[in-house]
């Protein structure tokens, strides 16, 4: 027996020896100076964009339109008034971005301090430093020159944030760089300005797709910083895996701040990204998931960055759940009273659009705990049609108000595939009285295109009551659900809207959920206005009115369809069911999406979609990055501002019919919900200038579909399989055409696909095809489509290059047969 313990103590000191040579390999010498974190631990944060001020209102050709809680903010106070709202639910830091070696934005960083400081806010503000200079030595040259510019305040200025005197940095590209250079910029920058308390951003490029190298980077980096926090935009999967692993590393940094992130982006900007989450279940999981690491503090991506589609939206109501369920979750974890209501306060969230067959209708009811001692509701959920008929009533459900709750309902969507969407309704009986909601926004049924994944939120605390009408809204005419057909242009808008109790802030008249007309400081919307209405070609277009009042709460009618009939009748269209079955269904041929360039006008670098859909193009000139059409894969109208140039790529051909000319220095992009998710034609007409040399003609946004002339004058089409991230990896399908193209002639290309078969078309005769089956998932990595070039990612560069030109470009949403093609 002894000999056995002596063994096996000599097993453990080997073993611990061993250990701990591991931790001296890995754990690196501390290169920061001691201070005391205590007082950093309890803190909630928010990113904040000073470019995005509170001011700055959005139009509805930009980024998606006027998607956000309105409020109108006077520019002495903005910023203090933003703060008097983000106060309210708990975050006492903004974390501010200030980039090099763009530096100007100290000002605007300075204005807010003096704001903050002149209505006596509570809030804190500290650097979200961007480093972009290229070299570490320029970095600290511009990074010196703007904290110099705010040195008096980073010492002295009540409202910023400092731990022991010293200011706070998080480093937003801290992964940009290698440690050895952060220690260098840090060492530099505090050798001219004193000690400042760094952070860095652990979550970037470089750990996308390798969760598990979280420790080296940690075990790298985090010698050089005071400890780590991070932003971004990742799934439910990669966030329990990224703090899974770093709960466990940070065991070794305890001096270390751990600032944990709860994600409320989903929408990425300038590329194919983003996540798609299901209702409020991501983020509401997001704080289990870091609440569990046992954070020091926290920080939230981020309520102010418009480009992001985060400033309130999804839920569009100023309160956002986003917010009351931050301050519900903030109360447990600081041990602070939760603000209850003294009535129920019910939440409904539904889908903005689904994609038929592979997606389901989602409906999520959550409820917050109330002060009062009636502590139950009986709570029903109904779903109408958009003339307010009933489709489906759920059984009645109880809930508990004397804590958070969450009861979801779902139902297949093809079960209303006949119908264009669906409105869902939420009743309650509690305390012996019978409440009814209003109508929340619609969900729109879409058959073939990439879904927003957005939500609709809407609570029954905010809930505007409405006199009763004398009568229903109307469209010259056409009432709620009605389908207006446009004969003409000019028509008119009649409500007779009014809110009990309070006058209106704000009326708008509403096109497919953007903003089309908004009237200011109206008492009511008991009026008819005539308007002119945009053309809406051959896509299916829809209105309402939507009243807002003071607090951001908001009323919107059933919506009014609107055609031009220029697609009447039905077709018949393959759609993938959740289920892994393909089903034929029959719906409007108005219903069925596709965008149409016919590119036969000099439109400067804008590639013109006459479908109606309003989802132009551009041709890009060396970079993708900044001045898209719509900054995110999110929504489908595509209509903002882009910069112009005196080298038009527009040309005539020698029959005088128009062209886009394309080169190793310009090429096509259509951003957000460009490919379709499901049965899909793409077709296009290119004259090569050359053969001899492989060049891609079209490639989508991963490289799941590429169309690549080879250097033999023949076609190759790929379709590669789903992978996560960036792209498609293994190839699926493979078409070589038979027929070889010559350089200086044109050629009608199309390629079809119907969920079994892909097929190539070259000038109408198919050059070959594929038994191809979906991967049974929606495919939301196709959404950006590039010709000419061939672009991994948004963000890349490319890698090859077309040179010809191109025309008749058209992307549709269902397999098209060739007596349907462009001639």
């Amino acid at each position: 027996m002894k000999f056995k313990y002596q063994f096996w103590q000599l097993i453990f000191v080997i073993f611990v020896g061993a250990a701990m040579c591991i931790v001296a390999e890995t754990t690196k010498e501390d290169l920061r100076p001691p201070f005391d974190k205590s007082f950093y631990q309890g803190t909630v944060s928010i990113h904040v964009n000073p470019w995005w001020r509170p001011s700055r209102l959005r139009h509805p050709e930009e980024m998606g339109g006027p998607n956000y809680a309105y409020k109108k903010h006077s520019s002495s106070e903005e910023w203090a008034s933003c703060m008097e709202e983000t106060e309210k639910y708990g975050i006492n830091v903004w974390q501010v971005e200030l980039v090099e070696p763009h530096i100007g934005y100290w000002a605007t960083f300075k204005e807010m301090l003096d704001q903050a400081e002149k209505a006596k806010r509570a809030t804190r503000l500290s650097i979200f430093l961007s480093s972009l200079s290229p070299t570490k030595e320029e970095a600290v040259t511009h990074i010196i020159e703007m904290f110099s510019n705010l040195a008096p305040d980073l010492k002295k200025h009540p409202n910023v944030y400092r731990i022991d005197g010293k200011p706070v940095v998080l480093v937003y590209t801290a992964l940009k760089r290698s440690p050895e250079e952060w220690h260098y910029i840090i060492q530099k920058v505090e050798e001219k300005l004193g000690s400042f308390v760094w952070l860095m951003n652990l979550w970037d490029h470089p750990l996308i797709g390798n969760i598990l190298d979280t420790a080296d980077y940690v075990h790298r980096y985090l010698p050089c910083f005071d400890g780590i926090s991070a932003y971004g935009n990742w799934t439910e999967t990669q966030q329990k895996q990224f703090y899974a692993e770093l709960g466990k590393v940070l065991k070794s940094y305890p001096n270390k701040i751990f600032e944990g992130c709860v994600q409320s982006t989903y929408a990425n900007h300038y590329h194919t990204g983003g996540v798609a989450p299901k209702l409020l279940e991501k983020y509401r999981n997001g704080f289990d998931i870091v609440l569990s690491c046992q954070p020091d503090s926290l920080t939230l991506t981020n309520f102010f960055d418009h480009v992001e589609n985060s400033l309130l939206l999804p839920c569009y109501e100023r309160e956002d759940f986003m917010l009351r369920y931050t301050q519900y979750k903030l109360s447990s974890w600081n041990k602070t009273p939760f603000i209850s209501e003294k009535e129920p306060e019910l939440i409904l969230a539904n889908y903005v659009s689904v994609l038929l067959g592979l997606q389901d209708l989602d409906f999520e009811i959550s409820c917050f705990p109330i002060d009062h001692p009636c502590k139950e509701a009986e709570v029903t959920l109904e779903i109408y049609n958009t003339s307010g008929e009933i489709l489906h009533k759920f059984p009645p459900f109880s809930m508990d108000l004397s804590q958070f709750g969450v009861t979801t309902f779902s139902l297949p969507s093809l079960d209303f595939y006949s119908e264009r969407a669906i409105v869902p309704q939420l009743t309650y009986t509690w305390n012996h009285q019978n409440y009814k909601m209003n109508y929340n926004p619609m969900t729109l049924l879409s058959p073939s295109i990439r879904p927003y994944m957005m939500f609709w939120s809407r609570s029954s605390k905010n809930q505007l009551t409405l006199n009763k009408p004398l009568f229903p809204w109307n469209l010259s005419g056409a009432i709620a659900g009605e389908t207006k057909t446009l004969d003409t242009p000019f028509c008119t808008f009649t409500g007779d809207l009014e809110i009990q109790g309070c006058n209106s802030t704000l009326f708008r008249i509403m096109r497919n959920g953007l903003e089309l007309r908004e009237y200011n400081n109206r008492p009511s919307m008991k009026q008819v206005t005539a308007l002119t209405l945009p053309d809406p070609a051959e896509a299916l277009n829809w209105y309402h009115l939507e009243i807002e009042d003071a607090n951001g709460n908001r009323y919107q009618t059933l919506p009014v369809w609107v055609v031009s009939g220029k697609r009447p009748g039905t077709v018949k269209m393959p759609i993938l069911e959740a289920n892994k079955s393909i089903r034929e269904i029959e719906v409007e041929a108005v219903r069925v999406p596709f965008f149409y360039y016919p590119c036969n006008e000099d439109n400067n670098k804008i590639i013109m979609d006459i479908s109606g859909h309003f989802h132009h193009g551009r041709v890009c000139e060396l970079n993708v990055w900044g001045s898209h059409l719509e900054y995110t894969g999110y929504y489908h109208y595509h209509n903002s501002p882009i910069r112009n140039t005196a080298n038009t790529p527009f040309a005539k051909d020698v029959d005088g019919k128009g062209m886009l000319k394309l080169d190793a220095k310009r090429w096509c992009t259509f951003m957000g919900g460009t490919a379709f998710p499901g049965s899909a034609t793409y077709e296009l007409s290119i004259c090569p200038d050359k053969i001899g040399e492989e060049m891609p003609i079209v490639c989508s946004g991963n490289q799941q579909i590429e169309l690549i002339l080879m250097t033999d004058g023949s076609l190759k089409l790929i379709r590669k399989g789903r992978s996560e991230l960036n792209g498609g990896t293994i190839v699926n399908a493979e078409i070589i055409s038979q027929t070889r193209l010559s350089a200086g002639k044109w050629y009608r290309i199309a390629v079809t696909y119907d969920l079994k078969t892909l097929k190539l078309y070259i000038d109408n005769v198919c050059e070959g095809e594929k038994e191809l089956y979906p991967a049974y998932v929606i495919q939301e990595q196709l959404t950006q489509i590039c010709i000419g070039a061939v672009r991994p990612w948004g963000r890349k560069e490319n890698e090859k290059y077309y040179q010809g030109a191109v025309r008749e470009i058209r992307f549709y949403g269902r397999n098209l047969l060739p007596n349907e093609f462009l001639r």
